[in-house]
């Protein structure tokens, strides 16, 4: 088991990493954006953990629905400041998703599923598999408890790349992708993260996965 940390608290969170936001856009969130649209089967995006509503403003300057949301009442206030035209709503982890079933195309959780408990990860994915239209998708960005180099201090919940895969896949989820990202156990150069691959190779790769980023589309 582990201890839960200080800033577990969403609110807490934010008030001690809001500054690794203040000089983004929308605009870094049209890769994320891009990635749903290629597989997503249809609109409305859902952001879950949607913070300070980058990804939401972003859909709407390309005309894709999309609905926000967020635990913290301190994000969402900036949120509302920053894109007062998107749709983001109060919500915690351990609630149902406010939305109908089979109303959404597909749900993004970026850097979110560490932040809840396990348990409230385990409603989650049944509400995820309620909410979304048959062929809908999850795509989820979040970092492998392996990860030497991972330092937030929110985080609560512990996945390997297998582990989760597993658990999504319990869910009732087909994982279409789940790329291998090295952690830099030998520094940033490119020649270093081939080493690292070529251990990878001998070793295993769950122990050397930084991510245990995936893409998931729901069962039929």
């Amino acid at each position: 088991m582990h201890p839960i940390p200080p800033l577990s608290d969403p609110d807490l969170w934010w008030q001690n990493y809001q500054t690794e936001y203040a000089g983004r856009s929308w605009a870094n969130y049209r890769w994320l954006l891009s990635e749903f649209v290629s597989m997503a089967p249809c609109p409305p995006l859902l952001d879950v953990g949607c913070g300070q509503g980058f990804l939401l403003e972003c859909a709407r300057q390309f005309g894709i629905p999309s609905v926000g949301l967020e635990g913290s009442e301190r994000a969402l206030e900036k949120c509302r400041e920053l894109h007062p035209l998107v749709d983001a709503r109060l919500w915690h982890g351990g609630e149902t998703l406010p939305l109908d079933s089979a109303s959404v195309g597909g749900a993004v959780l970026n850097e979110f599923v560490d932040h809840i408990f396990p348990e409230q990860n385990d409603l989650l994915f049944r509400e995820l598999q309620r909410v979304l239209l048959p062929g809908g998708v999850i795509i989820v960005k979040s970092p492998s408890r392996h990860n030497r180099f991972d330092i937030d201090q929110g985080h609560v919940t512990f996945f390997s790349p297998s582990e989760f895969r597993a658990f999504v896949e319990s869910h009732g989820f087909d994982v279409i992708s789940q790329p291998f990202v090295a952690q830099p156990l030998l520094g940033p150069s490119a020649f270093a993260s081939r080493l690292v691959r070529l251990a990878a190779k001998v070793v295993g790769k769950e122990k050397i996965a930084a991510r245990i980023d995936l893409v998931a589309r729901k069962n039929a």
